[in-house]
């Protein structure tokens, strides 16, 4: 069952809603890792389900998904090491 009626296009790959919703996540993962108790568990809870349907709504292949969490997660990551830096928080 697809909603649009078709699974991927001319501009599948990489799935956006999971690259923003992952790099997110883990930008704040960084920041805030010691702050909020179970904050770690619940934000990549939210990600995932978020990427989830992506699959679920069949509008982008697991391969398309997978992408997006890899290189969302890489931005979120970077830019949180930056932040940091500029922030002189360690």
């Amino acid at each position: 069952h697809l909603v649009k009626g078709k699974c991927g296009g001319q501009y599948g790959f990489i799935s956006s809603h999971a690259t923003n919703h992952f790099a997110i996540a883990l930008f704040l993962i960084v920041l805030l890792e010691n702050e909020i108790k179970g904050f770690t568990i619940s934000i990549l809870l939210w990600a995932g389900i978020i990427s989830y349907s992506r699959i679920y709504l069949g509008v982008h292949y697991p391969g398309d998904v997978l992408g997006g969490v890899i290189v969302g997660s890489l931005i979120g990551w970077c830019m949180a090491i930056v932040t940091s830096k500029l922030l002189n928080k360690p």
